[in-house]
């Protein structure tokens, strides 16, 4: 151990410990909420009429589509949500945004990498992440909000037993799950 101009012993700096309550460690299996909000200035692919995007979102081997936003142009919105299960290790999301066709294949837009770190460590983030057409070029960008909790997976799978519940005869049984999970609520 060391002791600097003080005269005080000074602490390696691998044993300081800086714990953010989100922290991102251990979040195998713990649920992203990603919302599609809209796109901004998206590439122009349609000469005579207005484009018609969607949007593709992919994590891991799961992929989510949007709707079409008909006549949506180069600023459409969506407003979709989409819950991802998390892998540990795979900190990105990609994106794509096409252009549908309805007589010949759909027209590619942009595409993008959306890194994860924030939303793990505050839980939350709000952001117009860039999009690039196949040759590296701007082609707008692509605005989501995301949430993640540690406590969601929780509290969804004991959701999920209420459904159970709710065709269960027997209304004490349901009232009972229902209190139970308010009084988890509470707690949390």
């Amino acid at each position: 151990m060391s002791f600097p101009m003080n005269n005080q012993p000074s602490i390696p700096p691998a044993t300081y410990h800086h714990h953010h309550p989100m922290a991102n460690h251990g979040i195998h299996g713990n649920l992203l909420e990603v919302t599609v909000v809209c796109c901004n200035k998206l590439k122009d692919t349609e000469w005579l009429s207005r484009q018609d995007p969607y949007v593709c979102v992919e994590y891991g081997s799961n992929r989510y589509r949007t709707r079409v936003c008909t006549d949506g142009g180069k600023n459409p919105t969506f407003q979709e949500k989409f819950v991802f299960s998390l892998i540990e290790g795979l900190r990105e999301l990609n994106v794509v945004v096409w252009n549908s066709n309805t007589i010949s294949h759909d027209d590619f837009i942009g595409s993008g990498k959306v890194q994860l770190a924030t939303v793990l460590s505050h839980g939350y983030d709000d952001t117009a992440w860039p999009l690039q057409t196949k040759t590296g070029r701007h082609a707008g960008e692509l605005r989501l909000i995301m949430h993640y909790s540690k406590t969601r997976k929780q509290l969804c799978s004991i959701s999920s037993t209420i459904c159970c519940f709710k065709f269960t005869p027997g209304l004490d049984v349901f009232c009972t799950a229902a209190t139970f999970i308010h009084n988890i609520s509470l707690q949390l």
